[in-house]
């Protein structure tokens, strides 16, 4: 994100807000390192995934998408509060959601999320025509748990998507699970489903990445040379990362046995550069073609 970019939809997004009706003032607050807007009601508008999502559109239509998007949050906000909503309407609308393990807004405290591996963790969220609005802990506050996560995985497992095979010499090809819906990464949560469903088999674990909300890509591990399409794989999670829409999940990639996972790449900040770990579940699954 470019300081350029970030004080351009900062402007942007003063002027939309104002247009329906909601005077804000920008906060630079490094604890949390973003700017974001607030409110009269002390509500805050925080840009960061807006500003990523600008840079991937050309110039002249960032004022229009910022706009839009501000109208959906204010379509979204006029929905009944999740704490109004029976338990069967609730669990129709809920998604689970995994997320970076960072506090995007202080506000929205969401202590029952459970940990899926290294600073990645699993949120409850209300899919709405217009947003996706995040659970909190006050807004599930004697609700059932267990079920609301059963529902939400049962939810986020029908999202509908496409898949594109990515070719690897001599070994199973790289699958991208692609879509419009805002949890396929989120697929990942259920594995033993996605290997059922898309790859048919692997008995050796499976390779994955979750760069973005909207891609989620496996390679089942199957001789020497999945380190190849590890190695690619690697190499597409990166740039990824680099360029997400509707906000970013992880560079990292990870292997996925048994229901348990392992994340295999490390970044090492002296070097600049992304380290392949061979080791654990992992090497274990590579130790079985040696």
């Amino acid at each position: 994100m470019t300081e350029s970019a970030a004080r351009r939809v900062t402007v942007l997004s003063i002027a939309a807000l104002s247009e329906l009706g909601v005077e804000v003032s920008p906060v630079d607050d490094p604890e949390y390192g973003d700017v974001y807007l607030l409110g009269p009601d002390s509500e805050r508008y925080f840009l960061h995934t807006l500003v990523e999502t600008c840079q991937t559109l050309p110039d002249d239509e960032w004022a229009g998408y910022i706009a839009f998007h501000f109208r959906q949050h204010f379509e979204g906000m006029r929905a009944p509060a999740a704490a109004e909503l029976t338990e069967p309407a609730l669990l129709t609308q809920v998604r689970t959601r995994l997320q970076p393990d960072t506090v995007i807004d202080p506000a929205l405290t969401t202590s029952y999320a459970r940990p899926f591996a290294d600073n990645l963790v699993v949120h409850l969220c209300r899919d709405l025509p217009t947003t996706v609005e995040t659970l909190t802990d006050q807004t599930i506050e004697s609700r059932d748990l267990d079920l609301l996560y059963q529902a939400g995985q049962r939810n986020t497992d029908a999202e509908p998507f496409e898949t594109e095979e990515i070719p690897v010499a001599d070994t199973a090809a790289i699958t991208a699970l692609e879509g419009e819906s805002f949890f396929i990464a989120s697929k990942a949560l259920n594995m033993k489903r996605v290997v059922d469903t898309v790859l048919g088999n692997a008995a050796h674990g499976v390779v994955f990445s979750v760069p973005h909300r909207h891609l989620l890509m496996l390679h089942p591990v199957t001789n020497l040379r999945s380190t190849v399409a590890v190695r690619d794989m690697v190499g597409y999670t990166l740039g990824q990362a680099d360029d997400a829409p509707g906000g970013n999940i992880s560079p990292h990639t990870f292997f996925w046995y048994g229901g348990r996972v392992q994340q295999i790449t490390r970044i090492d900040p002296v070097e600049k550069s992304i380290v392949i770990e061979s080791q654990g579940m992992f090497g274990d699954a590579l130790s079985r073609f040696a």
